[in-house]
Order: C-alpha cells, then sequence, then structure tokens
C-alpha cells in the first residue's frame, strides 16, 4: 500500500514517531534502531512502511532502513510472532546483530532480547536460519566472524544496561581501530 513516507517529523520517542505529511500527521510504531537514526524534530526524513491493516485496526510501521522492514517481515511471517513483538525483537539487538545471532545459533544472545525466552529464540534460530542472507552482516568483530560478546559484556561489568553496552560497542566497531577487547571498550566508552 505505501513503500515509505517523507515528511516533518514532528514527535518522537523510542517508539513511537509521529511525521507531518502535508498537514496530516502519521504515527509510526518505530524500532529503537529507527529512533536513534531519527533527524531533529522539524527537519524531513523517509521512512520505509508496513502497514499492518485488520478489522480492528490500521498501524503504521516505520522503519529507517530497508534491511530492517525486510527483517521485520520475516519475523511477522512466523507463526506466533505478531507486529509488537517483532519490534521488541528489533529493538533488543541491531539488525546485523540479530542476523549474526541467528546465523550463529547463538540463543544466549537472542534470550537477552527482553521478553524472548528460549524456546521462541530456538524458534527464531530453526525457522530464519538461511532466510536471512540476503541481509548484509555488519558490526561484527573483524577477523573472528563472532559477534563482540566479550566487549559487551565488560561494559556490562562497568555498570552500563545491556542495550547500552551492545549500541556503544557496536558503534565503535564502526571506527577504525585495534579489534582487541580493551580497545574496544575505550572506543565504546566514548559513545555513552
Amino acid at each position: 500500500m505505501f513503500d515509505y513516507i517523507t515528511g516533518i517529523l514532528k514527535k518522537s520517542s523510542e517508539n513511537k514517531a509521529v511525521i507531518d505529511v502535508g498537514g496530516v500527521g502519521y504515527i509510526f510504531n518505530i524500532t529503537l534502531t529507527t529512533y536513534r537514526s531519527l533527524p531533529a524534530l522539524n527537519n524531513e526524513l523517509t521512512l520505509k512502511t508496513h502497514v499492518i491493516h485488520r478489522e480492528d485496526t490500521f498501524e503504521l510501521t516505520g522503519f529507517y532502513t530497508e534491511n530492517e522492514r525486510l527483517v521485520f517481515r520475516k519475523l511477522i511471517s512466523l507463526s506466533g510472532i505478531g507486529p509488537k513483538q517483532a519490534i521488541k525483537i528489533l529493538s533488543g539487538l541491531d539488525i546485523h546483530q540479530l542476523v549474526g545471532a541467528i546465523a550463529q545459533e547463538d540463543i544466549l544472545l537472542l534470550q537477552k532480547i527482553p521478553g524472548l525466552g528460549k524456546k521462541t529464540a530456538e524458534k527464531l534460530v530453526f525457522e530464519l536460519r538461511g532466510r536471512l542472507d540476503d541481509i548484509e552482516i555488519q558490526n561484527i568483530q573483524p577477523g573472528t566472524g563472532r559477534l563482540p560478546v566479550d566487549a559487551i559484556a565488560a561494559m556490562e561489568a562497568l555498570g552500563f544496561s545491556e542495550i547500552k553496552s551492545r549500541a556503544a560497542v557496536f558503534e565503535a566497531l564502526k571506527e577504525d581501530g585495534s579489534s582487541e577487547t580493551e580497545d574496544i571498550v575505550k572506543r565504546a566508552l566514548k559513545h555513552i
């Protein structure tokens, strides 16, 4: 129905954004990753959309990237995973962490997503393994093919929440520098 919407960002929170398009305010459900990518209020942005239309509801879900929308659609195609849970999953891990965890069958990392139990984590791995091959995996610790779990654990040991630790570590990995845990943590602290 809608592929994308471009307009002026009027309001935002960690799970909602309101975009003004020609005097009409559209409310979007968004992920934490999309929230972090939003511009300042009263600036223009484009969100990729997914429309949920049922008898009793009409909702828009917005994504900053096409990859995030693609994974969302694959998540809601699974039995027992609805749009709200898919948004929680995509908010618990960024897109590349999620794809990496599924590809590496990292059930423990998936279980760290708030509200995601062992059975659902196993279901994600079983049903999505191989179905996310078209998503480019980035932000994996260079040279190892593994998620930087040691750096994330070190950040948590310093007292930062799991979500803040992951976000800071993956921002640090985007920068040039050593892939040693200590160096990643030093760079990650700059992003807190």
